[in-house]
């Protein structure tokens, strides 16, 4: 009986065994990566969201006029694809937005959406009151003036002395709907 002994492999073989074996390992991982993404952490703020990458952060400075304490923008942008994600933190030390009645809520949600309306130059193509994470909030979809641009979907909702703004640039409904149910707050 001719057996093989460990010492008589091909030394080809087994560096081919290796280099399959890890390729095996990066496709799985990359398929584990796009089922059970990783979401970025926002501690300072507040929440936590599955960006498409890792965002850049911008500070917001404090506005003593009109009460912001600060806050931060959290953006992904992918010139390629013409996509852009975007999360909007405000803070208002001084106000308890959860103590506000709903109509109060959505009065002062749909000025904000109407603020960025003027300041972006864009059409409110529609918007509503809805429920969000179980707290009063707004939707709304932005078309620039320019039709080769793609439109903007946006929520806007407040919780304690937060407003929260989720958006997706030149997404569908449906993309922009699952980046926003990845959307949780951390305390």
């Amino acid at each position: 009986m001719n057996s093989i002994r460990h010492s008589e492999f091909n030394p080809l073989l087994r560096v081919l065994s290796i280099i399959v074996l890890g390729v095996l390992l990066v496709g799985f991982y990359r398929i584990y990566k796009f089922i059970w993404p990783t979401p970025y952490v926002a501690t300072q703020s507040g929440f936590q969201i599955v960006f498409s990458g890792t965002p850049t952060v911008t500070k917001l400075p404090s506005q003593s006029k009109s009460g912001v304490e600060g806050g931060a923008i959290y953006s992904v942008d992918n010139q390629i694809k013409g996509t852009d994600y975007a999360v909007y933190v405000t803070d208002y030390s001084h106000v308890n937005f959860n103590s506000l009645s709903k109509n109060s809520k959505v009065q002062i949600l749909e000025g904000e959406v109407e603020s960025i309306v003027k300041s972006d130059k864009v059409s409110l193509t529609s918007g509503q009151a809805i429920t969000f994470d179980n707290l009063t909030a707004v939707e709304a979809t932005l078309t620039p003036p320019n039709t080769s641009e793609p439109d903007t979907h946006l929520v806007a909702f407040f919780n304690k002395t937060r407003l929260y703004i989720l958006l997706g640039a030149g997404i569908s409904t449906s993309k922009f709907n699952s980046y926003t149910k990845t959307f949780r707050f951390r305390n």
